[in-house]
């Protein structure tokens, strides 16, 4: 291509499109043949999270030679090519486990391109990031508000794409809030991304203080790569959820605000 950029793969786009366009049956060949295995996982158990939920108003048939999916789609219906056996179960999704470790500034050019707003991050922020399986997955920025240090805001809360739709970036953020409120301070986050605003109105951890239809400007902010959210909900919220038993005991051991790092159920 002249620009340089990667095109999806015809299978991709077809998925794509299919997913998208409303149907009361989609067949997917070569599900996940194009993809990274760690990939094909979490895709898979994000469609089937999603149509679950009727996110996604489809039945899916999926075809595929890969067998290690078939936890993490979970379908209801299995037909084995090979021993021509058809098995109706659902099959129980892995755990997914993630363990929130201290980060820096270093790791912030993994995630910078894809958070929905600004690559830019705050001075003074404490990072947090998730890891799977060693790995890093997501990143979370937190630091005091101007004039208010007994109460923190999130400022950066990013999941690479290979791991959204299974709700690590909720898990995540819970944690860290967790951890700034066991430190006596409140914990807010300010946000116009569609997905997170769904996960604060709907969760009993949240308490939305204020909502602005038509969203903010942050004009003569010196960042080239910001993107306003003029023209979308902005919705600010407070965490207001308990600190659980895992996190106390973390804590006492040394996993606060200023080091350590701790599983996350």
């Amino acid at each position: 291509m002249e620009d340089g950029l990667p095109r999806p793969s015809s299978n991709e786009q077809s998925i794509r499109d299919g997913l998208g366009r409303p149907s009361s049956l989609l067949v997917i060949d070569e599900f996940t043949s194009v993809v990274d295995r760690t990939t094909a996982r979490f895709a898979s158990a994000a469609i089937s999270r999603a149509i679950r939920s009727d996110n996604i108003p489809c039945r899916m048939v999926a075809v595929t030679c890969h067998r290690d999916i078939l936890r993490w789609l979970a379908p209801d219906w299995v037909l084995d090519m090979c021993t021509r056996e058809l098995v109706r179960g659902r099959l129980r999704r892995p755990p997914v486990r993630l363990r929130l470790v201290r980060g820096t500034r270093d790791a912030w050019p993994l995630f910078a391109r894809h958070h929905y707003l600004d690559s830019a991050l705050p001075r003074g922020v404490t990072i947090y990031l998730g890891l799977i399986s060693g790995r890093p997955a997501v990143f979370c920025a937190c630091l005091p508000m101007f004039g208010r240090r007994d109460v923190w805001r999130v400022a950066r809360l990013v999941v690479l794409p290979e791991y959204q739709g299974v709700g690590i970036g909720g898990r995540v953020l819970r944690a860290c809030c967790e951890l700034i409120r066991q430190q006596g301070r409140r914990a807010t986050i300010t946000t116009s991304h569609p997905a997170m605003i769904a996960h604060l109105r709907s969760s009993p951890d949240w308490q939305i203080r204020a909502v602005k239809p038509l969203g903010g400007n942050r004009s003569g902010i010196p960042s080239a790569n910001y993107r306003s959210s003029t023209g979308r909900p902005v919705v600010s919220a407070e965490f207001v959820g308990g600190v659980a038993p895992k996190v106390r005991d973390s804590i006492a051991q040394g996993a606060t605000l200023g080091n350590g790092s701790r599983k996350i159920s």
